[in-house]
Parts: structure tokens; sequence; C-alpha cells
């Protein structure tokens, strides 16, 4: 993940009007950009609703019982067309009036115009201007009267008109259902990523009123110079703004386009600070900003960051969301860079998650649509005189040898599409174990990379690369490191059944009193004696500690773990507590 950013870094370097010269450059790019994105659609929207007055021209130029001639029955067709697009260009020349203003229309409006847009909008529109025709001037009148007469024509009038409301319905339904999904699986987790962003920024701002201090009075005592960093930070705590960063939006799916914004490019630290392109860069920041930090807070090196003192800067109580963010009471320099770390990562893994999830949506969407098509050119085809007795057999010979064909391949696919839009057990950077249902996992911790409709890559905890269909994971147990709880590790330790009483007692104590002495790495343990075990001559001490660190922070974790059981038989090889267990079970004789 950090690597993926490395470009984003070397803007940050440049002089600042370079950087303004280039920030107008980017938005000149992505105005041109969307404005070529419009000027397509417009074209394509065109093209769809010329195309659609050729099977009026088909109809009229294949019936024998027209009273006038092609040209001049085409004639109301043509003008009830302009008049649609007429009436439907200052319908959205309105709305887009309304998006530029101040003014925001609620969700499901904007979803509404979203879905009728088009060419859908135009044919409603055009088929309910042709009857108004027969109101218009005479000639008009009389060829619309000639129109209406006509063999099938309201059967053709009616398709179209079935076609257009099918479509926008079948876009609306898309939009609600996948803009839904959006939501659910991703709100939550962008509103932690905010509010964490948030909080960095604001810690910076303080870190950097305390570096400024700090060079002002440099040459002052060191009680001068202390006291003014404190209250440079004071001051700091009350000025500092994050505004910029507060997310607002009539719905839940436009205050996540909102929040990909800010956190979409590099880590930016605000403050002075440069930006952070990379995970290196991000890293440098964070060990700079701690030591002002500290500085800040009146502490010595050695002791850290108070949790509390950081949570009244923020201004946020101990079960607020900010108060997540930090795991331990007394935050060490390699704590402080994790969070930046972690909130670095988040940031890059919800970007690289959403243009996945967007990308499996525009892939359904168009299958949906190509259904859609289908059926619509199945049905339209018998308007112009196919015998539907005479093509039964075969489209239902065609059928059934394509469902034959492709029923593995669909299924694996709908499949595929449940679990990874529906289901979503995972996410790109999450660590997972799969393993088949009432079976042990067969395969290490795994890192995902990427995830389509038909299979997911991942990236075993040795290198590994695998890619697993996702059908087959619909069936399987899936373990989600990254959205477990806090880790508990489970320790065995085998004490000789004959030691004494007292000795025991002094283990557990001991072992009591190095989890609480490490209050930076584990947060509560449960020790017992599960079973004695007469016959091999021991007992089973089982120690379940709670890690403070993630599931995913490996090194943390194992490391944890590794200093615990080196301390326990440390203890126990100088107490004289060894196990060593007998060739042979021992045995009760009478």
């Amino acid at each position: 993940a950090g690597g993926g950013g490395g470009g984003g870094g070397g803007a940050t370097t440049a002089p600042k009007s370079n950087v303004s010269e280039e920030s107008e450059g980017i938005s000149l790019h992505k105005k041109c950009s969307h404005l070529a994105m419009r000027l397509t659609k417009w074209f394509f929207s065109e093209v769809t609703c010329w195309v659609l007055i050729i099977p009026y021209f088909i109809f009229l130029a294949s019936s024998d019982d027209r009273p006038y001639s092609v040209w001049e029955l085409l004639a109301p067709i043509a003008i009830a067309f302009l008049c649609a697009r007429l009436i439907v260009g200052v319908i959205y020349a309105f709305v887009e009036l309304i998006s530029l203003s101040c003014l925001r229309l609620p969700s499901q409006v904007m979803l509404t115009f979203a879905a009728l847009n088009g060419w859908p909008v135009s044919v409603i529109v055009w088929t309910a201007c042709m009857p108004v025709l027969e109101f218009g001037p005479p000639w008009v009148e009389h060829r619309w009267d000639g129109i209406s007469g006509m063999k099938e024509f309201w059967h053709l009038a009616v398709w179209l008109l079935v076609c257009a409301i099918t479509r926008a319905c079948l876009e609306g339904a898309l939009h609600m259902t996948l803009n839904g999904l959006t939501v659910q699986h991703y709100e939550t987790r962008i509103q932690a990523a905010v509010t964490t962003y948030a909080a960095i920024r604001k810690l910076f701002a303080i870190a950097r009123a305390a570096e400024k201090a700090q060079a002002k009075h440099s040459r002052s005592s060191r009680k001068v110079r202390h006291n003014a960093v404190q209250s440079a930070a004071a001051e700091a705590v009350a000025k500092v703004d994050v505004e910029d960063l507060a997310i607002e939006g009539p719905s839940a799916i436009d205050r996540i386009q909102a929040s990909l914004e800010v956190l979409g490019g590099p880590l930016q630290f605000g403050a002075g600070f440069r930006d952070a392109g990379s995970i290196e860069e991000a890293r440098q920041r964070a060990r700079r900003a701690f030591w002002s930090l500290v500085k800040a807070q009146g502490r010595a090196r050695d002791d850290g960051l108070s949790r509390d003192k950081l949570l009244k800067w923020l201004g946020a109580g101990p079960k607020s969301a900010e108060a997540s963010i930090f795991l331990m009471e007394s935050l060490k320099e390699d704590d402080f860079v994790a969070v930046v770390d972690r909130a670095y990562k988040e940031q890059r893994f919800i970007t690289a998650s959403l243009t996945s999830f967007d990308v499996c949506n525009t892939l359904l969407r168009r299958f949906f649509i190509l259904a859609w098509l289908v059926i619509m050119i199945f049905t339209g085809t018998f308007i112009f005189g196919v015998s539907f007795e005479d093509w039964i057999l075969p489209i239902l010979t065609l059928s059934v040898s394509m469902a034959w064909c492709i029923s593995r391949i669909l299924g694996d696919v709908i499949q595929g599409a449940i679990f990874v839009l529906w289901i979503r057990p995972f996410d790109i950077g999450d660590w997972v174990k799969l393993t088949s249902p009432g079976s042990p996992f067969k395969f290490d911790e795994m890192a995902v990379r990427s995830i389509t409709l038909w299979r997911t890559q991942f990236v075993s905890s040795t290198g590994e690369l695998l890619l697993i269909q996702n059908s087959v994971m619909h069936g399987m147990c899936i373990s989600n490191l990254n959205r477990s709880s806090k880790p508990c590790l489970p320790i065995q330790i085998q004490v000789p059944a004959a030691t004494p009483p007292g000795k025991v007692t002094e283990l557990v104590d001991s072992v009591r009193t190095y989890i609480q002495e490490r209050d930076t790495e584990f947060s509560d343990v449960s020790l017992t004696f599960s079973k004695i075990d007469y016959a091999q001559g021991h007992m089973n001490f089982d120690i379940w500690v709670t890690a403070r660190c993630l599931h995913q922070e490996f090194g943390a974790l194992y490391g944890s773990k590794t200093r615990l059981l080196l301390f326990i038989h440390a203890y126990m090889q100088a107490s004289g507590i060894e196990y060593i267990k007998p060739m042979q079970p021992f045995k009760n004789v009478a």
C-alpha cells in the first residue's frame, strides 16, 4: 500500500508556485474530462433517440394501407420528437442550474433524474406529445389521423414506451440497490477513517505550533522555553480548525462521495507539514510530530505521550470515536507512528476497495442491461409481423441448449456476484483465513489483493499468490482478522504435578504481575489450570492474554507473545520448575 502513492509525494517537494500551477492544471484537466464525458453521453443519447425513429420508419414503409407517403407521415413524428427534446432540455437545464447553485436536491430526486436521463425520458415525453398533435395545425392533424388509424401503430408506440419505462425502472433499481450496498459496507468504515484523519491533522497542527515556539525561544532558559511550548500548544488547541474535513450531504451516498474526495490522494497533515505520498514519508512526519507533542505535554522522552492529554486536545471523551485511535494509555514513538501508519494504509485500502466495488457494480449493470436488451428485442420482433407460433419451437430449443451450455458459468457468476456485492466478507487489504466447514484452517493468513466478480486474488504471509473463485469461497468458512475483536493469545504451559503449591502460586502471581506491568502490550489476562494428567505427571496451565494491538499487526502480536513465553521459561528455570515427560506413564500400584 505504501508504494502505490509514491508518485503523489513528488508534487509536495516542488515550490509553492509550482504546486498551485499544477493544481490549477489538474483542475482544468478534470473540467475538460467532465465536459468530454458529458458531450459523449449527450451524443450517444441523441444517436439513440434518432435510432428509435427507425422502427417507425420501417413500420410506415412496410404498411400497405398508409394514406400518405412515408415522408409525409414521418413529419408529425419528427415534430413530436423535436418538441419532446425541447421539453427535456428545459427540464434538465433547470435541474443543472439548481445543482450549480447552493441548493441541494434530495437524493431520491437526483436518483430519479439519473435513471430517466438519456433516451428513456425523451421517448416517454415523445410518446406523450404525439396525441397532442391532433390539436395542431390542419396539415399536421390530417397526417396524425392517418397515422393513428393505421394497423398496429399503437402496438409499436406502446412497445417503445414500455422499453423506456422498463429501462428507467431498471436503472433506478440498480442505482438504489448498488448505492444501498455501498452505504451498508463502507459508511461506518469511511466515517472512522475521516475521524482518524481529522484527529491526526489536529495533532500535527499542535505539533507545528510547539515547533515554532521551540525555535522562537531557542536561546531562552529551559524553563521559559518549556512554558512557551506548552502555551503555544494550548493556543493551537483553541485555534486549530479542521472544518475542511467536515463531511456534509443530504444522503449517506453523498457523504461517502464527499469523504472519498477528502481521503483521495496523499495523506495531508496540514499546518506546514508536507503531504505524505508513501508509507515511509508518513512515518517520517509522524516521528517528527511525536517529539514535538512530547515537548508540548511537558513529559520526558521515555514517558511518551499521555493518551488522556491527547484526547483532551482533541476535545473527545474516553468513549468517543477518537478514543479508539489510541490503544495504549501511554504512547511511545513506535505506537504513535503505528497510528499514522494505520491511517495511511486505511486511506489507501478504502480507495482501492471502493474502486474494485465500482468495477463489479459496472459489470453487473452491463449484464442486466444486456438481458433487458435481449428481452426487448425478442418482444419487439413480433410487432413487425413475425409469427410467434412459427418461432416458439426454435426459441425453446435454443434457450434449452444455451441454458445447458452456460448454466455452470452463469451459476458461478451469480454466486460470485452475491458473494462480492451482498455478503462482502472481506475487502482489499484485509487479512483472512479460509477453511472448509468443519475442518481446521488449511491456509495461513492471507491478504486480499484484488476482488472481481469471478475470482479473488490473495497474497499469503510467505509471499505466495493465490487465485480462488468466488463461487468456491461461497461455501467456505472465512475468518476476517481485520473485522475481528481484540486478539486473545492462548498459551498452555505444562507444570510438573509434583510442584509444591507455594511455587505454583508464585508462578501464577508472577505471570499476572508481568501482564499488568506490560499494559502497553496487554489489556487483560485469564489464568486457569484446566487439567491434571497424573499419568503424564503434569498440570496444564492455560494463559489467555488479550493483546492491545490488532490481529493484522503480526510483528507486534507475535513479539508480545514471544516475550511472554521467554519470561515464563526464565522464571520456571530460575524457580526449579521444570517438566520432563516420563518415558512411560505413571501407574498407581495398590
